[in-house]
C-alpha cells in the first residue's frame, strides 16, 4: 500500500502527480470526496505501508517528531516517506523583503497579512492551523531521530507560491 495522507480534497492539485497517482491510497482526517479514506495521520491504522506521501499537512501537527516517529513504524522495511513542508527560513526572508519595501518572493504572499498564513495557517478548519514549522535543520534532525535513513532534503518553489522543503527519507 502506498497512502497520501491529508489530502484536503480529491483530485489533488496538479502538482503532486510527479510524486504521486491513482495507485495510492488518498487519505484525510477530514475527508471531503468518497474517494479519500479517513485516517488521522498521527495513527495510521496500517503497517508494513510501501510508502508514504504527505504534503503540507506536517506543519498542521503539534507532535510532529512523535507522528514521524509513528509513520517510521508503520513503513515495510525499505519503505519511503516523501515530506514536502513550509520553508520558515524563506517565509521570514519574504517578510523582511515586504518590511524592507523589497519586491517579495511569492506573487501571492506579497503583504505581511498573507505571510501571516504561512507562519499560523489559513485557520478556516480546526486542522488548519500550523503547529509545528521546520527549516532544513530541524527537518533533517526529526527524521534522523524517527530512525530514517538515506535522507535528501531539498528546497523548492513549488505550487503553493512559496518556498517548500522536499524531503525524501527510507526506512
Amino acid at each position: 500500500m502506498k497512502l497520501v495522507l491529508g489530502v484536503f480534497d480529491y483530485p489533488p492539485h496538479p502538482y503532486h502527480s510527479k510524486y504521486v497517482d491513482d495507485t495510492w491510497v488518498y487519505s484525510d482526517i477530514d475527508p471531503r470526496n468518497e474517494k479519500i479514506e479517513k485516517i488521522d495521520a498521527r495513527d495510521i491504522p496500517y503497517r508494513e505501508i510501501e510508502a508514504i506521501y504527505a504534503s503540507h499537512l506536517l506543519e498542521h501537527i503539534k507532535d510532529s517528531q512523535g507522528t514521524l516517529k509513528h509513520w517510521y513504524d508503520c513503513l515495510k522495511d525499505g519503505g519511503y516517506v516523501q515530506i514536502n513542508v513550509p520553508d520558515i527560513e524563506w517565509a521570514l526572508d519574504n517578510m523582511m523583503a515586504i518590511n524592507a519595501g523589497d519586491e517579495p518572493l511569492s506573487p501571492f504572499y506579497n503583504n505581511i497579512d498573507r505571510c501571516r498564513d504561512i507562519l499560523v495557517g489559513a485557520c478556516t478548519t480546526p486542522y488548519d492551523r500550523h503547529l509545528s514549522w521546520f527549516n532544513e535543520t530541524k527537518l533533517r534532525y526529526q527524521l534522523k531521530k524517527a530512525g530514517f535513513k538515506s535522507i535528501k532534503i531539498t528546497k523548492e518553489y513549488e505550487a503553493h507560491d512559496m518556498g517548500c522543503l522536499i524531503a525524501y527519507a527510507k526506512r
